[in-house]
């Protein structure tokens, strides 16, 4: 009341006073000061960094519904779009607005990643804090989180906004919960479901929430405590009911994004991946992250899939799963904390395990981005409870915490170096992993864009040797070809791409380019003709047909094309139009 006193009474001396005492010495306040501070230390680099050429271009580079910034025809794409194989209006709209304000500076898009992320850090301390009480658990939680090196991909790659703004939308959603649950307004519950629904149009990875909200209620909520007049079986009924809405929500999305997913062909097939294959690499992959969980080093942008799997690391991985999770569930009632973090880990993977392929491939570091807090949780109230018994529990309990931290904290700031551009992020990657063709493409087209030609075609030739059916290796090495006039060499390298892939408009637009500059008239026509009813908005290909029609004297076809090309946006036709009309 004072410090309200002397706020209105503008008695600013007292003012200061007041808040220093109420405010800045709280635990809580110099816990949120540390927590920033720490992670601005990990991530602040990532301001001068540039875009990455890998999901960057189509999210944002080479989007123009998103360069266009905040129209009414961008927000209509935004919604009504499975750009990208996925439905994540939210995210759209967050870059949107980035171009809107930025334009095309890169620090500016990271720093937006960064803000989200530091968000997020402070949402889930309170969280935890708000529920249990244990001020220093909370804050190993939320350190953990904000620096460990897994979770560079996330902030770092502006592609993954997505990951920072769901999660940011799934921490408010759990808060609001949260203050429902203690004090059972409808208004908290219906913003929870709003911010539920923000979220899951940020990225549908967070639909195993209702499921989170579930363990919540057990611990640290206690919620089942607190209706002990009732027989268990209605208690249970009565959470579950009330969540509803929650799943209603969580089987909608998912619907629409297997349908995103399928139409833009991002799902494999069970020919290229069977289901038994699947099944192994996800046993796999739960163990693979938990020891990047504790050995935090050699990560990857990309993993590809092993050319065959190891039984002896799945055996293993099979093991320990189903020994821990067996007895994590004999020991739930004592000790409630250990059961909610490994089934929040267990839980929240499941969407990007693999068993719904998604992409070539076999882990991922950002799909930990959530997962981990339940690793982490373990791990906060975990050293306290190892260290209950000794003398100065607490004092080795936080040590050994604070060390991880600082652990985590040097082993992230040293990863983000690698994120400064393309060309660093994709040969780290080369260094760490075997037979990495996504890698040797994305840093062979880097090169390319350096002039770099000769080490690019290296690059999408060692590509091509890991996996012969990369078609977009061979097409590269085929503008590698261009590039250095030899092409016959290039021509062929287009005809292996399209052998593989039919429907690749490009490489039959470069092929009718080859032809129209050697004079091959008939050819030219033909391939640009198949590159315009794949894409018949490719200005670029009007305008070489139009070419061709010159050179052969249809002036009137000429004419036409020239017009659709530049009706299509490519404004130098309006010089061959001009050319074309005075000569009439």
């Amino acid at each position: 009341m004072k410090f309200i006193a002397a706020f209105f009474l503008k008695d600013y001396p007292n003012l200061i006073k007041y808040s220093s005492k109420q405010v800045l010495v709280r635990p809580e306040f110099i816990i949120c000061c540390l927590l920033f501070t720490a992670t601005l230390f990990v991530y602040i680099p990532v301001v001068n960094y540039d875009f990455i050429n890998y999901d960057d271009v189509q999210y944002i580079t080479e989007n123009i519904h998103v360069k266009h910034g905040m129209t009414a025809d961008s927000i209509k794409w935004a919604f009504f779009s499975f750009h990208a194989s996925n439905w994540h209006p939210v995210t759209w709209l967050s870059h949107m607005l980035d171009c809107q304000l930025y334009g095309l500076d890169p620090g500016k898009h990271h720093a937006t990643n960064l803000l989200f992320h530091v968000l997020n850090t402070i949402l889930l301390f309170f969280i935890f804090f708000k529920t249990t009480t244990q001020k220093w658990p909370s804050a190993f939680i939320a350190a953990f989180f904000a620096l460990h090196p897994m979770h560079v991909e996330s902030v770092a790659w502006i592609a993954e906004r997505k990951d920072v703004l769901s999660t940011f939308f799934m921490m408010l959603t759990i808060l609001t919960y949260i203050f429902y649950a203690k004090s059972r307004r409808r208004v908290t519950y219906w913003s929870a479901m709003t911010f539920f629904a923000l979220g899951i149009m940020s990225k549908p990875m967070i639909v195993t929430l209702p499921f989170l909200l579930m363990l919540f209620d057990y611990w640290p909520l206690k919620r089942m405590n607190d209706l002990k007049m009732y027989p268990r079986y209605r208690i249970l009924s009565s959470l579950i009911i009330e969540k509803i809405p929650f799943f209603i929500l969580s089987m909608l999305s998912s619907y629409i994004t297997v349908i995103a997913q399928a139409k833009g062909g991002a799902v494999s097939s069970l020919d290229v991946l069977p289901l038994p294959e699947r099944f192994c690499n996800a046993f796999i992959s739960y163990f693979k992250y938990i020891i990047k969980m504790v050995y935090p080093f050699n990560l990857s942008i990309f993993y590809p899939y092993a050319p065959k799997i190891d039984w002896p690391f799945f055996y293993i991985s099979l093991l320990f799963l189903i020994f821990v999770s067996a007895a994590i569930i004999w020991f739930f009632k004592k000790i409630p904390w250990l059961f909610v973090g490994w089934f929040w880990y267990m839980g929240t993977l499941v969407p990007v395990i693999g068993i719904v392929q998604v992409g070539a491939q076999s882990i991922a570091d950002r799909y930990t981005y959530i997962p981990f807090i339940g690793l982490f949780l373990i791990m906060g109230f975990g050293a306290q409870f190892v260290f209950d018994k000794l003398k100065y529990g607490n004092f080795f309990a936080y040590s050994s915490l604070l060390a991880t931290a600082i652990f985590f904290m040097f082993a992230a700031r040293f990863y983000v170096k690698n994120w400064c551009d393309s060309i660093s992020i994709f040969q780290h990657s080369i260094c760490v992993t075997k037979n990495n063709y996504i890698a040797y493409g994305n840093l062979g087209d880097a090169l390319m864009k350096e002039k770099r030609i000769l080490e690019a075609k290296d690059c999408f030739s060692e590509a091509i040797k890991i996996k012969p059916s990369y078609f977009n290796g061979h097409f590269n090495v085929g503008v590698c070809h261009m590039a250095l006039d030899e092409n016959e060499e290039a021509i062929k390298s287009f005809f292996r791409a399209v052998s593989i892939k039919p429907d690749f408009a490009l490489a039959y637009y470069n092929i009718g380019s080859i032809y129209l500059k050697q004079k091959e008239y008939s050819k030219s026509l033909k391939y640009l003709g198949k590159a315009i009813m794949l894409t018949p908005d490719n200005a670029r290909a009007y305008y070489k047909v139009g070419l061709v029609n010159n050179e052969i004297g249809d002036v009137a076809a000429a004419l036409w094309n020239f017009q659709k090309s530049y009706s299509l946006g490519y404004i130098h036709a309006q010089s061959d139009i001009d050319k074309i009309l005075r000569a009439q």
